[in-house]
């Protein structure tokens, strides 16, 4: 019995159309089998079939299971023989994995595509056939058969004959996806609401890294969409003759638009969450109480060795300090002064950062911009978590002198931007970030120039004005600038449950 039905496995697309010939087993008991016989019995009733039409040529699509194959199949078959076999995940991404239903062997679905058309069109070999096998993007009005056309017209009948099959899977796929996008990818949320259906035909087992891979594409995807559904409405704009269906139009497009800024928006607070959590891990003394992350923690609110010709806003966070710092220009990071292209001053001292905050705006002409002399500067000097080594007056170990000197430094040198001289003098204000922990030295520095706590007592601040210069001096704990931090976008962390 065994034998028989493995001569109906092997030769089942014969009896699928019911060509087989008569074929009879006899064991060495005269136990007589009738294959035909056995087909109807045990395979007829888990056969699937429909068919399609493609330019006046009839497709016939039949589905079966296989316990032996190891993966779902089309076969595009001529003269009841494959030709050629695709995998089925390349274009349905459900059926990747063997099936396993309780009280079934685990099987893979073969797809059998026959047709008059195939069996005409196949070479003497029975290897290829002589239509277009490569085309994907073919104009779809042109009559040609391709390859491509005859599988989206079996994959269409896939879905049909195996919708109940597959809304199950679908269902349990989105059951186990939705709390992982809720808790760990929230920005996704409007991508999934306005692509339910790409998001049910994502591959079952897939994990955290690989939804969010195939979420981004996903989302990608979409965006494009979008951005050509603009482009038309535009376009469309020019010829409307019916307001009524373009706005119909219009208010589709803008709510899917505004979905997308909500996305960007989500993504980009759980940015914020994360490099605060990362900030705080990185502060962290190691086994030998020792600080070994200056680099990582520098770099984290600018990239050392950078400056605002090579990053983007994206790259930078200094949001942490003041949300205005996002959108200064002209930003250099652990350089020497000489080293800066945009300032020509010759101090040779390092400072760890230093922004000069450009305003731009239209002249009445409306078609040029003009930049308006620097209102301001700001300079911003890290310094290690912990660190306790400060002396008074030393330039090299007293931050407040080092930021002041800076402020002299910059009013006192002849510095230009592409060209023209910035102007920097007395009453040019300078605002100054230390950031750095309130350890026994630094708290001497800071009673002796007679230096205010914050509201909040964790910080100090002071301003200075002299015959010289103006500027306001604030020491910023790494634990305040987190606190701070959390507290600002507070409502952003909550808006989308992230604690």
């Amino acid at each position: 019995m065994e034998i028989a039905r493995q001569i109906i496995t092997h030769f089942q697309l014969y009896f699928i159309q019911k060509i087989e010939p008569e074929i009879i087993i006899i064991n060495q008991d005269d136990v007589e089998v009738n294959l035909s016989t056995l087909f109807e019995r045990e395979f007829q009733g888990q056969i699937l079939k429909d068919s399609f039409d493609l330019s006046n040529q009839h497709f016939k699509v039949f589905i079966s299971k296989s316990l032996k194959s190891k993966s779902h199949k089309i076969h595009y078959c001529a003269h009841q023989r494959t030709v050629k076999d695709e995998y089925v995940s390349k274009f349905l991404e459900d059926l990747k994995y063997r099936i396993n239903i309780e009280g079934e062997e685990g099987f893979y679905f073969q797809i059998f595509v026959v047709s008059d058309y195939l069996d005409h069109n196949v070479n003497e070999a029975r290897t290829s056939f002589h239509f277009d096998t490569d085309e994907e993007d073919e104009d779809e009005d042109f009559q040609e058969i391709t390859l491509s056309k005859i599988r989206k017209g079996t994959l269409l009948i896939i879905e049909k004959l195996l919708n109940e099959f597959l809304v199950k899977l679908r269902q349990q796929k989105l059951e186990k996806y939705f709390p992982i996008i809720k808790e760990e990818f929230p920005n996704y949320t409007s991508v999934v609401n306005n692509n339910l259906d790409k998001v049910k035909k994502l591959p079952v087992g897939l994990s955290n890294q690989e939804l969010d891979l195939k979420l981004y594409e996903i989302e990608s995807q979409w965006k494009l969409e979008v951005r050509k559904k603009g482009i038309d409405l535009i376009d469309k704009e020019k010829d409307i003759t019916q307001l009524e269906d373009y706005k119909v139009l219009y208010d589709k497009f803008l709510t899917q638009f505004n979905e997308i800024g909500q996305s960007d928006l989500a993504r980009y607070i759980i940015h914020r969450r994360s490099v605060i959590d990362l900030l705080d891990r990185l502060i962290e003394l190691n086994e030998d109480e020792k600080f070994a992350n200056e680099d990582l923690v520098h770099s984290l609110f600018f990239p050392i060795r950078e400056t605002g010709e090579t990053v983007s806003s994206d790259k930078q966070n200094l949001w942490l300090l003041d949300e205005r710092l996002t959108f200064n220009s002209l930003l250099a990071s652990d350089k020497l002064f000489k080293q800066i292209d945009k300032l020509n001053s010759s101090s040779a001292k390092r400072m760890d950062l230093i922004v000069q905050q450009e305003e731009v705006f239209e002249n009445a002409t409306l078609f040029s911009e003009d930049k308006f002399p620097f209102e301001s500067f700001t300079i911003v000097e890290f310094k290690k978590p912990e660190r306790n080594d400060y002396k008074h007056g030393d330039r090299k170990k007293d931050p407040i002198k080092q930021v002041r000197t800076y402020v002299e430094e910059i009013i006192a040198g002849k510095e230009k931007k592409n060209g023209k001289q910035i102007k920097a003098n007395r009453n040019t204000p300078f605002y100054c970030y230390i950031v750095a922990d309130i350890m026994p030295t630094l708290e001497n520095i800071l009673e002796y120039e007679s230096f205010d706590p914050t509201p909040d007592g964790l910080g100090f601040f002071r301003f200075y004005e002299t015959k010289t210069s103006r500027a306001y001096v604030e020491v910023m704990p790494f634990q305040k600038i987190i606190k701070d931090a959390k507290q600002r976008n507070k409502i952003l962390f909550d808006k989308l449950n992230i604690t």
